[in-house]
């Protein structure tokens, strides 16, 4: 196989691993299309109408990030974590915001799960600057600054709803795990509210840094499951491979001195 037919052939497969992302993609989208549609049917019937603004929302982040997953390098399975995140967290409609499990709130788990998802989307779109490959601290560092920035847009929106909405609802317009009604209105500096807040950030930081953890984990290994599944390819494997045309572009030719 000559150079010409090699580059060829590579982009062919490449145009097609492109096709069947965005096709897992799409279908990703629409199941969670339908998941929101059959929230949507519930949160009326049960006329538990405060959740209708987060199906909204929910449903804008993830349509905004489909929109913008060749910019950010998202793959499917990315995709699909960040699905998972706004899916668990609209599964409050339910009233799991007022329960435990294992030991921590429901609430906790959301966090955790969101600035996961968030983490692993930013580390990824980091690694394909060329000037930032494999340099491994340095992505993690400006990981979690966006993903802890994104994070404390997220509580300041949830004071917001606290201070002018006087929403007494569990969800993204919600600082805390249960009915605001409970708390007396000069009670909005008090210490819970204090560390209700803290402990949504510590939660949002644990996750960022879970998902740096994953990711790096992932350049380490340089496996080519991993580096196709989690960056799309992105993080190449040192050495050149035994096909690459530049190396046998490289090597001297060999004559035949046959007479």
């Amino acid at each position: 196989m000559d150079i010409r037919n090699y580059v060829g052939e590579n982009i062919r497969i490449k145009l097609n691993q492109k096709l069947n992302q965005k096709q897992v993609m799409l279908f990703e989208l629409v199941f969670f299309g339908v998941f929101i549609v059959l929230l949507m049917i519930y949160t009326l019937f049960m006329q538990k109408y405060s959740w209708i603004g987060d199906a909204i929302i929910t449903s804008f982040i993830i349509l905004f990030f489909y929109m913008v997953r060749n910019v950010l390098k998202i793959t499917p399975l990315l995709f699909s974590i960040l699905i998972f995140a706004m899916m668990i967290h609209n599964l409050g409609v339910f009233g799991f915001y007022s329960e435990e499990f294992f030991g921590l709130t429901f609430d906790h788990y959301t966090h955790f799960l969101g600035n996961f998802a968030l983490s692993l989307i930013f580390f990824n779109w980091f690694c394909s600057f060329s000037n930032m490959k494999n340099k491994i601290i340095s992505l993690c560092i400006l990981t979690m600054f966006f993903t802890l920035g994104i994070g404390a847009m997220h509580e300041t929106i949830e004071f917001l709803g606290y201070v002018y909405l006087e929403a007494d609802f569990a969800n993204m317009l919600y600082p805390g795990n249960a009915p605001l009604a409970l708390l007396a209105q000069n009670e909005i500096n008090n210490s819970m509210d204090y560390f209700n807040t803290m402990i949504d950030i510590i939660y949002n930081a644990v996750g960022a840094l879970a998902g740096c953890v994953v990711m790096s984990t992932t350049i380490l290994l340089k496996s080519d499951f991993s580096t196709s599944v989690f960056t799309g390819g992105q993080v190449e494997k040192s050495g050149l491979k035994k096909t690459d045309p530049s190396r046998r572009a490289r090597m001297p030719p060999v004559y035949s001195h046959g007479h």
